[in-house]
């Protein structure tokens, strides 16, 4: 239900955050995972259901380590 305005939320955010200069940095910056469906219930507080959001959240972290060091460098700066 969320994606597909999600999805246009995000559409509309590149483009405002386009650089000009195209070898400009952007300054849009998503982070965002898949989730199964029994995994998407907002409600579900299981302990089983909380550590494979946590094992998602990890390797969300470390795919994008690149980018979110980038991120707090631009924020620190």
């Amino acid at each position: 239900m969320f994606d597909g305005s999600s999805e246009v939320v995000a559409g509309k955010l590149e483009q405002l955050f386009e650089p000009t200069d195209k070898e400009a940095q952007s300054f849009y910056y998503r982070f965002q995972t898949l989730l199964d469906s029994e995994l998407e219930e907002i409600d579900n507080t299981k302990l089983q259901n909380t550590r494979q959001l946590q094992a998602i959240a990890h390797r969300l972290i470390s795919n994008k380590s690149q980018q979110i060091d980038e991120l707090c460098s631009f924020l620190l700066s």
